[in-house]
C-alpha cells in the first residue's frame, strides 16, 4: 500500500499477481499504454520545454546587458518551464500507471488521473456487449496503436429520474499497442463464456 492510499505504484503488480494465481498465466491479460504515448506525450514536450528554456536563457545571458532584466528573463523563463510540467507528470502517471486487466470473469479498467485521485471500473464478462478497435491517424497506423473500447449491456439504475435510467456503459483505453489483439481476447472469453452457458 502507498502512503497515499490513492497512489500505489505496486498496486498494478499486485493485482496483476493476484489475478494470475487465480486464473491462470495464459488467461490473464495486462493492457498498458504504449511506447508511442510516452513518447509523444511525456518525452517529446519535455525535450522541446527544455531546449526552449536553455535556449532563452543562453540568449538573455549573452545578449542582456542590464542585470537585473537578464535575471528577471530567466526567472520567468524557469516559470513558464514549470507550468506544463503538471500535464506532463499527468501524462507520465497514465503512463506508468494506468492499466486494464482481463480476466475469465471481468475486465478491469484503473485510471490514475493525479496523485490524490484514481478511478476503476469493472464489468462482468457477461454483461460485455460488443467489443471494438478504433484506429485513425498516421502514427497510429504506423505503430499499430488505437483505443479499445468496451460497451456493457444497458443499465437500469431505480434511484435515478427517468432520464437518466438506462444509459451504455462504455469503457475506453487509449494509446494501445496491438489493440486487435486484446479484442481477439475479449471476444474469445465472451465466446466460452456463452458456450459454457448453453
Amino acid at each position: 500500500m502507498g502512503i497515499i492510499s490513492t497512489f500505489d505504484p505496486k498496486f498494478k503488480k499486485q493485482f496483476l499477481e493476484k489475478s494470475v494465481q487465480e486464473y491462470g498465466q495464459e488467461n490473464v491479460v495486462l493492457i498498458k499504454k504504449s511506447h508511442l504515448f510516452f513518447a509523444v506525450k511525456v518525452l517529446l514536450p519535455f525535450i522541446l520545454w527544455f531546449l526552449m528554456l536553455i535556449a532563452i536563457v543562453t540568449c538573455s545571458i549573452i545578449y542582456i546587458d542590464i542585470v537585473w532584466l537578464k535575471v528577471s528573463i530567466c526567472i520567468v523563463a524557469f516559470l513558464v518551464f514549470a507550468f506544463p510540467w503538471s500535464k506532463i507528470l499527468k501524462h507520465f502517471l497514465d503512463y506508468r500507471m494506468d492499466f486494464a486487466i482481463i480476466t475469465p470473469k471481468s475486465f478491469l479498467r484503473y485510471n490514475q488521473t493525479w496523485f490524490f485521485k484514481r478511478s476503476s471500473k469493472v464489468i462482468d464478462l457477461k454483461h460485455i456487449r460488443s467489443v471494438y478497435v478504433k484506429k485513425a491517424g498516421f502514427f497510429n497506423s504506423i505503430f499499430n496503436n488505437g483505443n479499445i473500447i468496451v460497451l456493457s449491456e444497458w443499465s437500469t439504475n431505480p434511484s435515478v429520474e427517468d432520464g437518466y435510467k438506462n444509459s451504455p456503459w462504455e469503457v475506453e483505453f487509449k494509446y494501445v499497442y496491438n489493440p486487435d489483439f486484446y479484442s481477439e481476447h475479449i471476444q474469445r472469453l465472451l465466446s466460452e463464456i456463452n458456450f459454457d452457458s448453453d
